[in-house]
């Protein structure tokens, strides 16, 4: 959950980027540590040493925000981890959900399994399902077309309530900070109630 302190205008959000093997979520954090000035950059896993690690993760102080001062730490989960106590921790601290599908069309099924694990997972402690603000990103858009699926076919199967999707060539960064930009401006709109609470 959200680390708010009123007092100093500070505010700590855990974000995951949720994907298939393969989907790009290791390709998405390296984008962000190219893309985002070193000195915004705070911690994180190097992505290095395995190309598509279980848990890879990155911290981002984004600056000020609706006028909070605005840390964000980014998970890439896997969908399957040997680490299963810290990926329950993280869904059920995550503020929001960042969902990434290989367009693959020969990944549809795939994409689909993870996406439902994920959610199946977005429980509170009480064992009750969470909504949270979620965007999805159609990875691999750069591939020959006759080896996709169109945004508008990823769109009906994945995001058919109107979510913000955003077409990505993950080698080039497009769309990788569009994404995230649309992921912070939703959570910290889910946030406003509790942000604006009194001390």
């Amino acid at each position: 959950m959200a680390r708010i302190d009123r007092d100093r205008r500070t505010i700590a959000l855990t974000l995951l980027v949720v994907g298939a093997r393969g989907a790009g979520k290791t390709t998405v954090l390296r984008t962000l540590r190219q893309r985002i000035p070193t000195d915004r950059l705070r911690a994180g896993s190097s992505g290095e040493s395995d190309p598509d690690p279980m848990l890879d993760w990155l911290t981002m102080d984004l600056g000020r925000i609706q006028g909070w001062q605005v840390q964000v730490d980014l998970y890439a989960v896997g969908p399957v981890s040997n680490r299963d106590s810290t990926r329950r921790l993280l869904f059920n601290e995550a503020d929001g959900l960042w969902l990434l599908a290989d367009s693959q069309a020969n990944r549809f099924d795939d994409n689909a399994a993870t996406f439902r694990a994920a959610r199946e997972q977005l429980v509170d402690r009480e064992g009750r399902q969470r909504d949270l603000p979620t965007v999805y990103t159609w990875s691999k858009q750069d591939l020959p077309g006759e080896l996709i699926l169109a945004p508008d076919v990823l769109r009906d199967g994945f995001a058919p309530g109107g979510a913000p999707a955003f077409e990505a060539d993950l080698v080039r960064g497009t769309g990788v900070l569009e994404s995230l930009h649309a992921l912070v401006t939703l959570t910290m709109r889910r946030l406003a109630p509790a942000r604006e609470q009194p001390s």
